[in-house]
């Protein structure tokens, strides 16, 4: 069995932290949002598709996959997209480590992942870098992972119109990991995630505070913000900043800001 992963957190900014306690604390209606989740859900990809685009990184052909899923972050997308379309994700080194554990315990517990299919973090996982094969990788069937687009550093725009997957996570975009709250665009159906979906039956709390906080923050937001502090952070630290805001490298290796951001933010 495979070593799995250290996390690499990213802060939740305190205005952030403010607007979510305001939406929670005026908003929350447990019973209204049973009432309104068809209307929550059903607006949520045309309302994602106008926010992303307002990055500095663009993505076309998205509105072109005929699937869109609410996810819990994109673990849900790899745990359930893996086994039911017999997926063998092939990285890059350095890749995000889930897809190919998930795929290793999938084989080792006896099920056949007999499509093989490449996957690329976009910017990539482990630098924040534009990974060198990241246009060939995207030009075919592929799972192509969002997760790190957000609060980025340099302008760029890619077609991932002949991608098969395309997934992202509000996790790193404004520091709320345990909301569980992302999106999968699918060039197939994803039947386990379908029976729940149909039905609209989706984390409607972390939905409900992510609507509110893209009309609030633009995916560079936090980034045209702390970029400053980032890098002044990552200085003192004898850290190179990257172009992500949640993380320094140190020889070339990702050393998350996590507890260096905490104790400037938070505990002074």
């Amino acid at each position: 069995m495979a070593t799995y992963n250290n996390f690499s957190y990213s802060l939740q900014m305190p205005e952030v932290t403010a607007a979510i306690k305001k939406h929670m604390l005026n908003n929350y209606d447990h019973n209204l949002l049973i009432k309104n989740r068809f209307h929550l859900v059903e607006t949520f990809k045309e309302e994602f598709l106008e926010w992303i685009n307002k990055g500095p990184l663009k993505f076309n052909g998205l509105d072109e996959f005929p699937y869109f899923y609410i996810t819990n972050g994109i673990t849900e997308f790899i745990q359930e997209a893996i086994p039911e379309h017999k997926l063998r994700p092939i990285s890059q080194p350095g890749e995000y480590p889930g897809y190919h554990y998930k795929a290793q315990i999938c084989i080792e517990n006896g099920i056949k992942l007999e499509n093989k299919i490449p996957v690329i973090s976009l910017p990539f996982y482990s630098n924040a870098e534009i990974h060198s094969k990241t246009n060939k990788i995207i030009s075919q069937d592929s799972i192509v992972d969002l997760a790190w687009s957000s609060n980025y550093a340099k302008k760029d725009q890619f077609d991932l119109s002949k991608s098969k997957y395309v997934v992202y996570s509000f996790s790193k975009t404004f520091g709320m990991q345990y909301h569980r709250i992302g999106v999968c665009f699918s060039k197939q159906k994803l039947w386990s995630i379908e029976v729940y979906h149909k039905n609209h039956y989706v984390n409607l709390a972390a939905l409900s505070i992510v609507k509110e906080l893209i009309k609030t923050f633009e995916p560079n937001y936090l980034y045209d913000k702390y970029r400053e502090d980032f890098e002044k952070i990552c200085y003192k630290n004898n850290l190179q900043p990257s172009n992500s805001l949640w993380f320094g490298l140190q020889d070339g290796v990702k050393v998350p800001l996590f507890e260096l951001l905490y104790e400037e933010y938070y505990k002074k």
